[in-house]
């Protein structure tokens, strides 16, 4: 995962060490691997923030995507992630705070990490981040929770996410810096101790980055 807001993190590092991590799946979102075979190229140049234990990413090498750089700020994660499956360049990295160690990509996605920022500077300054680290015309995949939808789900089944976005919060990360040029409905599963697996309503938002 990675950093709350721009001045404070949470310690996601204690999280992935107590196994508190709801947002952990054995299986790769399978509308985000779909999504990649349609619109983008095998040689691509690509980079996952907030990669967790790495399960897109290395399904993704494996349909044949060999330049993935997938970075979490969690080394417990990251030692994770790189035990088994394909070769990925898996780096332990604040991408907030360190992102000047990183190149140009041609795609970069997140799966659910930017909703979990808290306010609204700090989720520009991300996406600020994200189109100064894409090419001209670059896209960003992000996979956000609908809150509004979300909302309705948490009283039904008292199973809390720790993220998610309205759509015009969505839309104000956005603002100046992307377009939308697609918007593919999903539901991620959301696992909390002493509760069933729950599906969460989700965008998975394609954005292409804006010049000047």
């Amino acid at each position: 995962m990675m950093n709350t807001t721009i001045n404070q993190t949470r310690d996601w590092e204690d999280n992935y060490q107590q196994g508190d991590t709801p947002w952990k799946h054995a299986e790769p979102h399978q509308p985000v691997l779909q999504l990649f075979e349609r619109i983008v190229d095998k040689d691509a140049k690509i980079l996952e923030v907030g990669c967790g234990y790495g399960v897109e990413a290395k399904a993704l090498a494996t349909q044949g995507y060999q330049n993935i750089l997938a970075c979490d700020e969690s080394a417990t994660a990251i030692a994770t992630a790189k035990t088994n499956g394909p070769d990925v360049n898996f780096q332990t990295l604040n991408f907030t705070q360190q992102h000047q160690q990183l190149g140009q990509y041609d795609i970069a996605y997140d799966i659910a990490c930017a909703h979990t920022i808290k306010n609204a500077e700090g989720r520009r300054h991300f996406a600020r981040l994200i189109h100064e680290h894409l090419v001209d015309d670059g896209l960003w995949i992000n996979m956000t929770c609908d809150r509004d939808a979300d909302l309705l789900v948490q009283a039904k089944t008292g199973v809390k996410i720790p993220g998610s976005l309205s759509f015009l919060e969505l839309a104000d990360m956005l603002q100046g810096q992307f377009i939308v040029k697609e918007l593919v409905p999903l539901t991620i599963p959301v696992s909390r101790k002493g509760h069933p697996t729950v599906d969460f309503p989700a965008w998975l938002t394609v954005a292409q980055k804006l010049l000047g």
